[in-house]
């Protein structure tokens, strides 16, 4: 899977001179997650997109550090990747005292990101830590283990993150296992 890079959007506060760096960054990523089982390449990927992430700090016009994000948002986000149980934005809101909408306003304002991804993002980093090389609980399980409030919903959004569905996902972590 590849590393969690926030996207540049119409909404994104990064500065302008960090948006092409990021967009060649994200696209670099996607080819080395396409090659994982090629490990040769996969390890030499990943060291050139280190790289180029280095290079395009250095490079930057500005300082990579933004603007200070709002003290709901960086709450909010603390809760979503430590406690699974927060289902819903509404709850979240209310955890770090705003409304729903002008949470999710924020959010996406703030970090480029909309909440519900993020959040959808989190439970999909529980699912395979939990999940780990399928061999000691089933999909489903680790999946609404993970937050994910059904199957259907968890198979969405894995296969719009990963780019594959859950059973070729698993192909692959114990293909490349026999391999080694």
């Amino acid at each position: 899977m590849s590393p969690p890079i926030m996207p540049c959007g119409s909404g994104s506060s990064r500065p302008p001179c960090w948006r092409a760096p990021v967009s060649r960054l994200q696209a670099l990523f996607g080819e080395i997650a396409g090659v994982q089982q090629d490990t040769a390449r996969y390890n030499a990927g990943l060291g050139y997109a280190l790289l180029s992430a280095w290079a395009a700090y250095l490079g930057a016009e500005e300082p990579a550090a933004g603007p200070d994000v709002h003290p709901a948002v960086e709450q909010a986000a603390r809760l979503l990747r430590d406690e699974a149980d927060l289902f819903s934005v509404e709850e979240i809101a209310a955890r770090v005292g705003l409304s729903a909408s002008r949470l999710s306003r924020l959010f996406h304002q703030q970090t480029g990101v909309a909440l519900v991804d993020f959040r959808n993002r989190q439970r999909l980093q529980k699912f395979l830590h939990l999940y780990g090389k399928g061999r000691t609980m089933a999909v489903s399980e680790a999946a609404l283990d993970a937050g994910f409030g059904s199957y259907p919903q968890f198979y969405r959004v894995f296969q719009q993150q990963m780019g594959c569905s859950p059973a070729e996902y698993r192909r692959r972590i114990q293909g490349g296992e026999e391999k080694r």
